[in-house]
């Protein structure tokens, strides 16, 4: 403690300043941390109606294939 009250003279500055930078450093920390854990939601999200998606798109052209198939097959037998 003593280390920092000399430091804090040589530099002049107060203790005061010296809380309110702490502070604002761990404000920023939380702020980031708080700004990654939202991204990492929306990321999962976003994967999980990305598959959603091509599940739907993999299940629309699998009955698209089986109307073309009908369809080839109504032509034949005509």
């Amino acid at each position: 403690m003593q280390d920092i009250y000399y430091f804090c003279k040589a530099m002049d500055i107060s203790i005061y300043q010296i809380i309110i930078l702490a502070a604002g450093v761990v404000g920023v920390y939380v702020k980031l941390n708080i700004d990654m854990s939202k991204l990492s939601l929306r990321l999962d999200i976003h994967e999980r109606q990305t598959i959603a998606l091509q599940n739907s798109i993999d299940k629309l052209l699998k009955d698209v294939q089986e109307i073309k198939i009908l369809l080839a097959r109504k032509q034949i037998d005509d």
